[in-house]
């Protein structure tokens, strides 16, 4: 919500068919960057985006860099009282422990699909861990967004749609 400093980190396991950011897939494509390095470039815009946005980490799939993203949002939270947000399709974060999303005040969850065998198709990966996640940080009581792009011929069958309401109904 409201203006971010946007940090996009390379690495994705997943190889949609779709992907809106292409050059992330890849870990060595990105610029290699220290903790130090993307507070500092942040900390230029702290006092703006304290009252008009916050920081977003995205990708690639921010959980592949679990322990550097981690440190980001821990210092922009506790040095900058900045609002955090994690992008993220959710894959990965069954080997976080709950305390690992406390520093992050929103996650925008990626569901690309909600019937498990279109989601193989689509992704490469099962669809299962994303769900789990999703049931997980509503029982956290973290605050998520759904998001579901819609591709024709891809995700805009009206059932699927449907059954992607229902399951978010339940979280």
């Amino acid at each position: 919500p409201g203006m971010r400093f946007v940090v996009f980190v390379s690495g994705c396991q997943f190889r949609c068919l779709y992907c809106h950011n292409p050059d992330t897939i890849k870990m060595h494509n990105g610029t290699l960057m220290t903790v130090d390095r993307v507070i500092e470039e942040m900390a230029e815009f702290a006092s703006f985006l304290r009252f008009a946005g916050g920081l977003t980490i995205s990708g690639g799939e921010p959980l592949m860099q679990a322990d550097f993203i981690r440190e980001v949002f821990y210092l922009a939270k506790h040095d900058y009282s900045l609002h955090t947000a994690l992008d993220t399709q959710g894959f990965l974060a069954a080997h976080l422990d709950d305390d690992y999303f406390d520093d992050i005040d929103l996650v925008l969850l990626d569901i690309k699909h909600i019937d498990a065998a279109k989601y193989m198709a689509l992704t490469s990966k099962p669809l299962q861990p994303t769900l789990d996640f999703a049931r997980r940080l509503s029982a956290m009581g973290k605050k998520m967004r759904i998001r579901y792009v819609l591709v024709p011929g891809y995700t805009d069958d009206v059932d699927d749609v449907e059954k992607l309401a229902e399951f978010i109904s339940t979280l």
